[in-house]
């Protein structure tokens, strides 16, 4: 059975759906499974007992396979996100400059470039459970549609239990999952079961002597896109993003997780330090409320009319390139700081999506329509919420999860151990560096071309896994007996560490090999007291100080300790 366990994982993107409503629909007479695609990026935050998660993956394959099963440690609500959010959050953590070019001649006539672009919005929620202590036949549901989503949410006393539920009503349980998911039920944590209402767009599209629509997909329908974004919102004393489940779609995934928390944080146990950002809450406000910086690169600010400078004041607002994504973060924070799983307008949302739903309507001028007539009452609402932000801090991890470790474990957070200057990641293809305008002599300033979620979508960098080798060429002691057949056992049992080392850097560099040594020193206790580089023909200090690194992470055997030796490491493609 071919079904995808979403919790952060997907692979390559090449092509996508920029509504991210109603994926492309096509008849495939081969038989496809559900793939993901593209850099996952999951947002979270955590206030006050109150976590939210967002997420907007991409998949490849048949509608009928489609499904998603998502652990949480309390029920939570659930509301559609905004298609552009993860866009606009780049976007605002290093806004673009406005460069201007003021001429004193007439051009010849050209085409106008496009207006300024405004995003999309709309979202809905679905009513919390909480009930414990079950038998293991019983199961607790709630099922809801939500836009291209069936929703389930379950608690249940048993994973067969759970299991037979979902296969009932014709919910996607993949073989093999059994155990991790009695694992969750065990430790009392409730479960969304989510399965598509994909439809086929032409069987709804008006036509002379329609009575009636099939919002029914196709035999044999696939799709290949981006499906619609969630958010979730849950009681949590601690920040956790579940991760066990993922360890079914296959391969390590590239993943970015943007966690807005009280402190600095890092994901436990993955330390290395150039996988992490930050950018204080104060600054981030800033760049959402604050003018656009802009430079003249032809001409200057003196020589614009009335009606010239006013049109630039207008460019300079952020809002044209992050509203969407303020209006979610101000949402987020007054839900988290009145200790709400869901705000009345996310509440009217739901209602307004679920009547849109009824008519099969979807899409992005639907959005606007929700979007335009929510947005009163939004700001209303949760307008003065944003001045929290300057209290909380960013943590940004981009990099691959090593998969030892989600196989046992959802992922936690740690606060630094000594704060951090701001630093943020320079290359995204979502981020804008620049946007320009120009004028000729009186005439009006031209409108700022906005590159679309589409366009940014398309020329998404594929994460693709490179194939290298980590292998133990010899160990050589240098204090205390020779005992090379006891280092190698202990060093083939944390291989993939190393494995995990290598490859993430080849991601960036698939020209990296070579041969270099690590010196050890182990204690008279079996901790390791260093660990040293010493000859080097790889040349990239990422890759060798997180070998380095996870020695400090290992337990030696009796027989090794207050022992020194040389391990040397050989690096190929």
């Amino acid at each position: 059975m071919n079904v995808i366990f979403w919790l952060i994982g997907f692979s390559n993107i090449t092509k996508a759906d920029p509504c991210g409503m109603v994926p492309p629909i096509a008849v495939a007479s081969n038989e496809q499974i559900i793939t993901r695609k593209g850099i996952q990026r999951t947002y979270v935050m955590h206030k006050n007992g109150i976590e939210t998660m967002a997420l907007h993956p991409a998949f490849t394959g048949k509608v009928q396979d489609f499904g998603m099963l998502i652990p949480f440690p309390s029920p939570p609500e659930l509301y559609k996100i905004n298609d552009d959010m993860f866009a606009q959050l780049e976007r605002s953590l290093v806004p673009p400059t406005i460069e201007v070019y003021q001429h004193d001649t007439y051009p010849p006539p050209t085409p106008r470039s496009a207006g300024l672009g405004r995003g999309r919005g709309g979202s809905s929620g679905l009513g919390a459970l909480g009930a414990k202590g079950m038998q293991p036949n019983q199961v607790r549901v709630r099922e809801e549609a939500l836009g291209m989503y069936q929703v389930a949410v379950i608690e249940a006393g048993s994973a067969q239990a759970l299991k037979k539920w979902m296969q009932e009503h014709k919910y996607k349980f993949p073989d093999g999952m059994e155990e991790v998911a009695q694992d969750y039920v065990e430790d009392r944590w409730a479960f969304v079961a989510i399965k598509t209402q994909i439809g086929a767009k032409t069987n709804i599209e008006p036509a002379a002597g329609m009575r009636e629509v099939d919002t029914s997909y196709p035999k044999g329908a696939s799709f290949d896109g981006y499906v619609q974004g969630m958010g979730f919102r849950f009681p949590s004393n601690e920040i956790v993003v579940p991760m066990r489940l993922s360890v079914f779609n296959g391969r390590d995934p590239h993943n970015i997780v943007y966690l807005f928390s009280e402190k600095q944080m890092n994901i436990d146990k993955v330390d290395q330090p150039e996988d992490y950002y930050y950018l204080s809450g104060k600054k981030l406000y800033e760049n959402l409320t604050e003018p656009l910086d802009f430079s003249f690169r032809v001409g200057s600010k003196d020589k614009l009319n009335e009606k010239q400078q006013q049109q630039l004041q207008e460019f300079l607002d952020p809002d044209a390139i992050t509203k969407e994504f303020r209006q979610f973060l101000q949402s987020d924070l007054m839900a988290l700081q009145t200790s709400s799983l869901l705000l009345e307008s996310e509440q009217k949302e739901k209602e307004l999506l679920s009547i849109s739903e009824s008519f099969g309507l979807r899409g992005e001028e639907i959005n606007k329509l929700h979007q335009n007539g929510l947005e009163k009452i939004r700001e209303q609402q949760t307008g003065q919420a944003l001045g929290d932000l300057k209290n909380m801090h960013l943590s940004i991890f981009s990099g691959v999860l090593p998969n030892d470790l989600i196989q046992k474990e959802n992922i936690h957070f740690v606060p630094v151990s000594s704060p951090q200057p701001d630093k943020i990641h320079i290359e995204d293809t979502f981020r804008i560096t620049k946007l320009t305008t120009q004028s000729y002599k009186d005439k009006p300033l031209s409108n700022i071309n906005i590159p679309s979620l589409s366009q940014s979508l398309t020329v998404n960098r594929p994460f693709t896994r490179q194939s290298g080798k980590v292998s133990v060429q010899t160990i050589k002691f240098t204090k205390g007996k020779d005992e090379q057949a006891m280092a190698q056992i202990i060093m083939r049992r944390y291989m993939n560490q190393f494995r995990y080392c290598y490859q993430r850097i080849l991601i960036k560099d698939p020209s990296i090999q070579g041969i270099f040594s690590v010196q050890v020193s182990v204690s008279q206790t079996g901790k390791t007291i260093y660990a040293i580089i010493g000859q080097d023909t790889v040349n990239n200090n990422a890759v060798t100080s997180c070998f380095a690194g996870r020695f400090k992470r290992f337990t030696w055997s009796k027989n090794l300790f207050d022992r020194q030796f040389e391990v040397w490491f050989q690096l190929t493609q």
